[in-house]
């Protein structure tokens, strides 16, 4: 195919000039250079006016003009070739063969203006490499060409505006969800707080919403904010660096951007901590009014980082338009109660007033030569989708104005220790527990513990997400392990029970409270509870009797045991097996034979030779030795004694040390 270059002569002078007069003496001050389109183009020139920040002038038809361009290069904005009052086409630089404008230029200077692009902030060649690899890119860059060839824009052509929406959309989209990955980990749709027992709250400030959602820590007992409002960054929008939607918000916020938030509660109280998109009445005016001016301004944000490429914020700034661009955000016509979000020609007309509105206040303040640059390209941006269902003004939109976000918890600060409703379960032992409190029994020095589980109230909200609104929901209040919760462990009376460890104890990671009492002569009662007032929980009792050790032996041996006797055929201490008594042991010292078992397998049953009158074939007594029992079996039968040192408790064991020739071992059935 042949190629036909159509050369463009650009004129400029070195100073900088505000006037697009075209006399000859003004003429002499510029200097030539001439400038290519690449592409088969066939574009009548004749008909075109260029314009730039500074002004604009008639195209001749050999594409020549006579125009200070050197503000626009500098400040990397798009010069503007114009037919009929509508934008034909327009470019930043040329990056084809020979410094010619390329196709790629004009397309990328199309792609800039683009809603979601604009967000992104992208480098040139970042965005003309992914503008290269989108699937539309050569159906595009035709569509391009037969335009300009006809002499007419390409957003004439519905096809292309059609597809430049659907391809801008798909590349923004994954910019940012591919931003959004970078920055975070964490599931999305997640937010909870994290507390210290020191009384400082920590927060993730990137709330997963597109919406600016505040939050404030509120004393109870007053209703006024001791923390001021907080204001969370939006893990949903991501602004790119360098994008005229950064620049825009750093110019009217002196919010500072961290990764996490922490505020420690002043004084002793009861605490409430909101947060709020916005919500009517829900949170204090002071943050209502907070939240809902920062969302304005990024609805007015999206609005005029559209419009305004990042070079016009040189105009901006020093014409001081900040105070005129926050009125009109402060004073925007956010009316949902007017709007139904899935009503396309509603929603349409109200991005067109908020951005009618917002561009209109951030004119005001600049020149009207620079007025008239912006309007044309305002002009090409009303041919793109502002709100569709993916893009970022929509979804912010949806959580902003359609999306009540709103929740509350409540922290408790005594004493030094913060923490949140709290619930304890004693888990010593259902045998030890009883409506007066925990009960221990046992020997002077024995030692009992008492174990308890303290859990706390935490929440964690999710974020359902629909077209048309997203809802917050806060799952049932969970009870997480109560971690470092201090307690008092103070006796009651005058015992001389002891405790093994400090009268102070915590929690440890697993929520668990675990105390050990060493048992003393008297008896004596003890009191388990938070050390901090207000925690609501009841003090945990626990009493300590001392008994009589015989007593609870002579109580654990009445019962069934077995005997099992070996003998020592050859003396050389390999016993075999001869027989097992099964007997039975009653509270009054004696006993019965049930039956015997014998090596030949014969079993014989005592039971029927009980006779009617009160009968017994064995006694039994019970002695100690310092910290050792014993237990002594006499068989009226074989008039033998069996039994020994007890070991175990209460499942028994005897054994005795082999005499004559038998061993026994009697063992608690």
């Amino acid at each position: 195919m042949k190629t036909t270059k159509i050369i463009i002569l650009l004129v400029f002078s070195i100073a900088v000039i505000f006037s697009c007069s075209k006399k000859d003496d003004d003429i002499s001050n510029f200097k030539s250079e001439s400038i290519d389109i690449e592409g088969d183009l066939n574009i009548n020139f004749d008909d075109l006016t260029v314009v730039t920040i500074n002004g604009e002038a008639d195209v001749d038809k050999n594409g020549g003009f006579n125009l200070d361009i050197s503000n626009t290069i500098a400040e990397a904005l798009p010069l503007l070739f114009i037919k009929d009052n509508k934008i034909m086409f327009g470019y930043y630089s040329k990056t084809g063969l020979n410094n010619t404008v390329s196709i790629d230029d004009i397309l990328f200077f199309y792609f800039t203006l683009h809603p979601e692009i604009a967000l992104l902030g992208l480098k040139n060649s970042e965005l003309l490499a992914k503008i290269k690899q989108n699937s539309n890119y050569s159906e595009l860059a035709s569509l391009v060409k037969s335009s300009l060839n006809a002499n007419k824009s390409p957003f004439d052509n519905t096809s292309f505006v059609s597809l430049i929406n659907a391809s801008g959309l798909g590349i923004g989209v994954e910019g940012r969800e591919s931003k959004q990955a970078k920055s975070s980990k964490e599931d999305a749709f997640d937010f909870r707080y994290t507390y210290s027992r020191d009384g400082n709250i920590i927060w993730d400030k990137k709330f997963p919403l597109f919406a600016t959602v505040g939050m404030e820590v509120v004393d109870a007992s007053t209703g006024l904010s001791v923390s001021g409002p907080q204001i969370f960054d939006k893990k949903g929008i991501v602004l790119g660096l360098g994008s005229m939607a950064e620049w825009l918000y750093d110019y009217l916020t002196t919010e500072e951007s961290e990764n996490f938030g922490k505020f420690k509660l002043p004084k002793e109280g009861q605490y409430e901590i909101k947060f709020t998109n916005g919500v009517d009445n829900f949170g204090t005016k002071p943050l209502e009014a907070k939240v809902d001016l920062i969302n304005r301004y990024y609805i007015g944000v999206n609005v005029l980082s559209i419009v305004m490429p990042i070079g016009i914020k040189k105009w901006l700034k020093e014409n001081d338009c900040r105070d005129a661009l926050i009125d009109i955000f402060r004073n925007l016509k956010l009316t949902p109660a007017e709007l139904v979000i899935t009503d396309k020609i509603a929603m349409d007309k109200f991005v067109k007033d908020v951005a009618k509105d917002a561009y209109t206040a951030a004119v005001k303040c600049i020149p009207s030569v620079e007025k008239k640059y912006l309007d044309y390209i305002v002009s090409i941006t009303e041919e793109f989708n502002k709100i569709e269902e993916a893009s970022n003004f929509y979804l912010l939109l949806r959580d902003y104005v359609f999306s009540n976000i709103q929740g509350w918890e409540t922290r408790y600060y005594y004493d030094g220790v913060s923490f949140g409703e709290l619930e304890l379960t004693n888990t010593t032992g259902l045998e030890f527990i009883t409506p007066t409190g925990t009960e221990f029994s046992g020997e002077v020095k024995s030692e009992h513990t008492y174990f308890a589980i303290v859990n706390e109230t935490t929440f964690k909200y999710s974020i359902d997400r629909s077209p048309i609104q997203s809802i917050i929901t806060s799952a049932p209040a969970n009870k997480e392990y109560a971690i470092g919760l201090p307690f008092n462990i103070n006796k009651t009376n005058s015992g001389d029970a002891t405790l093994k460890e400090n009268n102070i104890n915590a929690t440890n990671i697993e929520g668990k409270l675990s105390t050990t009492f060493i048992m003393g002569e008297k008896n004596s009662n003890f009191e388990i509870k938070p050390a901090f007032k207000n925690s609501g929980l009841a003090s945990e009792l626990v009493n300590l009797t001392q008994v009589d050790s015989i007593a609870i032996y002579k109580a654990a041996i009445i019962g069934n045991w077995t005997t099992t006797w070996d003998e020592d055929y050859d003396q050389d201490n390999t016993y075999v097996f001869l027989q097992e008594d099964k007997v039975v042991l009653y509270e009054n010292g004696t006993g019965n034979r049930l039956s015997t078992r014998y090596s030949d397998g014969r079993n014989d049953d005592h039971t029927s030779s009980w006779g009617t009158d009160p009968y017994y074939d064995i006694k039994w007594s019970l002695t100690k030795s310092g910290n050792r029992y014993y237990l002594t079996l006499y068989d009226l039968r074989w008039t033998v004694n069996v039994g020994g040192k007890i070991s175990g408790f209460p499942n028994m064991v005897c054994e005795n040390a082999p005499s004559y020739s038998f061993k026994t071992k009697t063992v608690k059935d």
